[in-house]
């Protein structure tokens, strides 16, 4: 993945209308890509598969990205609006500079587990080719909905999908 390809496709994002930002997304309820990936707001790592029966919100960022901080600051108002039911919020932040990233996160979205993705391998796993990205998990870690860029309208779409998975209970896992 390159910062660059990725700089210049979120700035496109912004020209677009509503509609062509909010990608459709062909892969509604496949399984999520697992990964492991090394925290920035806490020690250790953080496993996708390890969340199974929670419902969550992925969140793919950059530092760079100025739709992004909006993005950013939308996943903060839904992790707290549905966090009693739930949710769960993950920042996937792909910048190469690991201490920026840090620090920009504990200032912007003290309140999210975010993990690092400097390789950009995860990013390319959920086919990230623009930026910001929200992918809504179910409880059974399926994709329920993608949304590429942060037009108008573009948070309450979110907001929609995430009521929709967080509307019934999750199974406990038994494992």
């Amino acid at each position: 993945m390159h910062k660059r390809t990725l700089q210049a496709a979120c700035l496109c994002l912004l020209a677009l209308p509503p509609a062509l930002a909010v990608a459709a997304n062909p892969k509604a309820l496949a399984q999520a890509p697992d990964f492991t990936a090394p925290r920035l707001d806490a020690d250790g790592s953080f496993t996708l598969s390890g969340h199974r029966g929670t419902p969550m919100v992925l969140d793919f960022w950059a530092t760079w990205c100025a739709p992004c901080w909006r993005a950013l600051a939308a996943s903060v108002r839904l992790q707290s609006a549905y966090e009693a039911k739930g949710l769960q919020v993950l920042g996937v932040n792909i910048d190469e500079d690991v201490p920026k990233a840090r620090e920009f996160a504990a200032r912007r979205a003290p309140t999210l587990a975010m993990v690092s993705d400097a390789s950009g391998r995860i990013a390319d796993s959920y086919d990230v080719h623009a930026m910001p990205v929200t992918v809504v998990l179910d409880c059974e870690g399926r994709i329920a909905a993608r949304f590429e860029g942060f037009p108008d309208g573009v948070e309450r779409q979110i907001e929609r999908a995430v009521a929709a998975v967080t509307a019934q209970p999750c199974e406990t896992r038994a494992d």
